[in-house]
């Protein structure tokens, strides 16, 4: 596989989140990270597991978890669910949210002490620092895994949920879409989603890549096509002041 992706300095870091069960997309995304020759492995950004789709792999998933290296990993609503009880008191309504709830239900009951023990210690932010900025890498936002910084969001609204961190930049999953936008003086990359639901499924797996270069960060969107033999990908790099 030979990557269409422009190159990136040393200091790359890829950033992945909502997986979702779909083990092949996944599989692929990783696959296409690993052929950009990145310095750093990626940041995971929750949802692991948990998909309204009948076909979703859960335990594929979590084993390729197991055994990648990655800079850090966060907690995503989705997998709190899975080790603070959620998962015995919700009563959904609908058939494929019942379904789906069973599965997850049938998935915990198998998870291994280790694997357990990994979601039940996995943290609500990562800090780091990149291009002399303070980031902090989140599922939804600093203060919780469910409530996001959608955008368009009134900045009053999103400074509330980033309410006592001083950080430069925010690098988030949970809303299943790309995009770059600022939050007052933050920076907000929202990096999309490798597995989505049947409901908003496009065929599309996104994963970014947060660059340093000399006039400042780049935030590269990757949209890979799954289900075909090229990955297919749209590149769009953002340049900000230094």
């Amino acid at each position: 596989m030979k990557s269409r992706a422009t190159s990136f300095s040393a200091e790359a870091i890829p950033v992945v989140a909502d997986i979702h069960g779909d083990f092949s997309a996944f599989e692929r995304v990783i696959a296409e990270i690993d052929d950009l020759g990145l310095l750093h492995p990626p940041l995971l950004l929750g949802d692991l597991f948990w998909s309204l789709d009948r076909t979703a792999e859960p335990d594929r998933v979590f084993d390729l978890v197991m055994r990648r290296r990655w800079l850090a990993v966060v907690r995503g609503n989705t997998d709190e669910w899975l080790v603070d009880g959620s998962l015995e008191t919700m009563t959904p309504t609908a058939a494929e949210e019942l379904a789906a709830l069973d599965r997850m239900r049938r998935f915990m009951r198998r998870l291994n002490a280790p694997q357990r023990h990994f979601l039940e210690t996995l943290p609500l932010t990562h800090r780091f620092v990149l291009h002399d900025r303070i980031w902090l890498a989140a599922h939804a936002s600093p203060m919780s895994a469910m409530k996001g910084l959608p955008f368009g969001l009134p900045v009053e609204a999103a400074q509330q949920r980033m309410r006592g961190f001083k950080i430069d930049c925010l690098i988030t999953g949970h809303l299943h879409r790309a995009f770059t936008q600022t939050l007052g003086p933050v920076l907000h990359v929202g990096v999309g989603a490798v597995g989505r639901h049947p409901f908003d499924y496009d065929g599309i797996a996104d994963f970014a890549v947060v660059d340093a270069t000399p006039s400042g960060i780049a935030i590269s969107h990757q949209r890979v096509r799954i289900g075909q033999q090229t990955a297919e990908r749209a590149n769009v790099a953002i340049d900000l002041p230094a």
